[in-house]
């Protein structure tokens, strides 16, 4: 059977596995004339490298806090470009994003705001999981009880040890595990994402 240090060996390969395939998915595309739909396809698997990249970082530096952030963040990657799918014109809604406009102000195809919130909970509709993810990591990315909370140690009875640093020196890479899964399973989920995107693109120049 699997033990845990075997499985996040595993689970780190899926995560490498599923960063360079969003790379190969643009590289078999160069040279083509594409619109703004793939200008933000583009923007959304650049800044997923970037995110992997400080992730297992993060991860191999024991810094929770930062790791779980970045969780939140590749998980507003999926969301956003969910919110490219949920809206009534996918080369509109590109490039008015590319020109500034503010997603959570812009309208789906159910005529509602598409803010973080409606999105998680849309998205929870296919992917249950997603909207306990978006809660929790939320209060990661604003300072929150959880940023208090990570700054003591429980010692037993009234006992408390105060942490100020950012490694989490007591810490196992088991208390790892579950994030890296969570970001994994994003990741692989943006690759999916992007790949049906890109088989939608408006090829007209723009």
């Amino acid at each position: 059977m699997e033990n845990k240090a075997e499985l996040a060996l595993r689970v780190m390969r899926d995560l490498d596995r599923a960063d360079n395939e969003i790379k190969d998915l643009f590289i078999e595309m160069q040279g083509k004339d594409f619109g703004y739909d793939f200008l933000l396809a583009a923007g959304i698997a650049r800044r997923s490298c970037a995110i992997t990249s400080g992730f297992k970082s993060m991860v191999d530096a024991k810094n929770s806090l930062c790791a779980l952030a970045l969780v939140r963040m590749q998980l507003d990657n999926s969301l956003r470009l969910y919110a490219g799918f949920f809206s009534k014109d996918r080369t509109k809604f590109s490039k008015d994003v590319l020109k500034g406009k503010v997603i959570s102000k812009m309208k789906s195809d159910d005529n509602q705001p598409m803010t973080d919130n409606y999105l998680a909970r849309r998205v929870s509709t296919i992917n249950p999981w997603v909207i306990n993810v978006y809660k929790k990591t939320s209060g990661y990315i604003h300072f929150s009880e959880e940023h208090i909370k990570e700054a003591l140690r429980h010692n037993g009875g009234e006992h408390y040890e105060l942490v100020i640093g950012p490694n989490d020196f007591d810490r196992t890479d088991e208390h790892f595990l579950e994030p890296l899964q969570c970001f994994t399973h994003i990741t692989m989920m943006i690759k999916t994402q992007l790949e049906d995107w890109l088989g939608l693109l408006d090829r007209s120049k723009y």
